[in-house]
């Protein structure tokens, strides 16, 4: 059984939906620009590997919950862990639009847990990296456009 520990990655007991929401939050209501996020998901595929010049190896996946699906971004060594099947928790995770796609961040101060194997309860739709969203110039608030 795989087991890894990076400021995570070790085997846990798995969030429950009878424990109290520690601001856990779903993959449906991530907008861009939310920050310090707390998110249990399972990795569905590894969507590709992107070497870059200045900040190292990037591995996006496709990830999901019960609420929809999005793209999460993983850096270096970190990124090599994860592998479809694994239920992941993301603590301190962040959002941003990358190429006019929302995406899921682990970054350096994030910590990503292993929790789970196979089995947890999700759906592929809506893939939530996919939509285009607008920001509203007097509220800031991010919308998606239709």
């Amino acid at each position: 059984e795989n087991s890894y520990s990076f400021t995570c990655l070790h085997m846990s007991r798995a969030h429950t939906a009878s424990e109290p929401e520690h601001n856990w939050t779903r993959i449906a209501d991530l907008k861009p620009g939310y920050k310090n996020l707390n998110i249990v998901f399972i990795v569905l595929q590894k969507e590709r590997d992107t070497v870059t010049t200045s900040s190292g190896n990037l591995t996006r996946y496709l990830v999901a919950d019960t609420s929809g699906s999005v793209s999460l971004s993983v850096w270096d060594e970190r990124g090599m862990l994860p592998a479809p099947g694994h239920i992941l928790q993301l603590k301190g995770g962040y959002v941003q639009l990358f190429k006019e796609n929302l995406v899921l961040y682990c970054g350096q101060m994030s910590t990503l847990e292993k929790v789970g194997e196979f089995v947890m309860t999700f759906v592929e739709h809506p893939n939530i990296t996919k939509f285009k969203w607008i920001q509203d110039s007097s509220t800031k608030e991010w919308q998606i456009v239709n």
